[in-house]
């Protein structure tokens, strides 16, 4: 935790906190890992093989399956998406939606309802089912098939795109109890000082600060950190009201 000590790399609210959505993370990314190379090099070779294996299997995503996506983005939002991801701007996720204790009730939110902040997510199951998101024609929520990896995207890729790519709502749905379910999450966003703002020119619906080219990739995860940080019981915060999305209100002045 020492490499980002903002927040942590290991977050366990989800142990104690009843209202946060019930799992622990580890989020690592590329400027993480060197700190942790400079701060603490013999932590590497006792976390082990397993710690290195998952450090190889993201460094293989970003290698072999994040271009392919982000080429597929960019055709289907008519601009380079590339020119706008050049600083490596990836975080990456191992979620353990842990066992259900005793204290938890059958509902507890293994992860609440959200649209990612990002460009796009690339979720990766342990075979357990769970993930769900919302059917953009039928508007009903939809199981993913457990041993599929989903791409979810998010708002920064919807606004780039000008609507064309459209955020997508997900949660996890509760678990069995006794179950414990895994998965890990690659999420890609642009570059941190980008200007996010439609390139395409679509820029009808979008909050004036949107539109003028007022709002950096940095500026707005600040804002939508305001979100999820309470849900994930990071930061304290009020609950949301059920179907209130405050980036939704922001973005669209809703």
């Amino acid at each position: 935790n020492a490499t980002y000590p903002k927040r942590g790399v290991f977050k366990t609210a989800g142990l104690t906190n009843a209202l946060a959505d019930q799992k622990t993370t580890v989020d690592l990314s590329a400027s993480r890992l060197e700190r942790l190379s400079t701060l603490a090099p013999e932590l590497i070779g006792q976390l082990g093989t397993e710690f290195t294996d998952v450090l190889d299997f993201f460094n293989a995503v970003e290698r072999e399956l994040v271009p392919t996506v982000m080429k597929a983005t960019s055709d289907a939002a008519g601009i380079d998406m590339a020119a706008l991801h050049r600083e490596r701007n990836h975080n990456f996720r191992l979620v353990d939606y842990f066992k259900k204790q005793s204290n938890q009730g059958e509902e507890a939110a293994r992860c609440g309802v959200h649209k990612d902040y990002g460009t796009f997510s690339i979720i990766f199951q342990n075979r357990l089912s769970g993930l769900e998101y919302i059917h953009p024609t039928t508007g009903a929520w939809t199981t993913v098939a457990p041993d599929h990896v989903a791409i979810v995207w998010g708002w920064c890729g919807d606004i780039l795109s000008g609507d064309r790519i459209r955020a997508t709502p997900h949660r996890v749905q509760s678990t069995l109890p006794g179950i414990r379910r895994l998965s890990a999450v690659l999420f890609s966003a642009p570059d941190l000082d980008a200007v996010l703002s439609p390139f395409n020119g679509n820029d009808a619906g979008f909050c004036d600060e949107i539109r003028n080219g007022q709002v950096t990739v940095s500026q707005f995860k600040d804002i939508s950190g305001k979100q999820w940080r309470p849900r994930e019981g990071n930061e304290d915060g009020p609950r949301l009201a059920p179907g209130y999305d405050p980036l939704e209100a922001f973005v669209r002045r809703v």
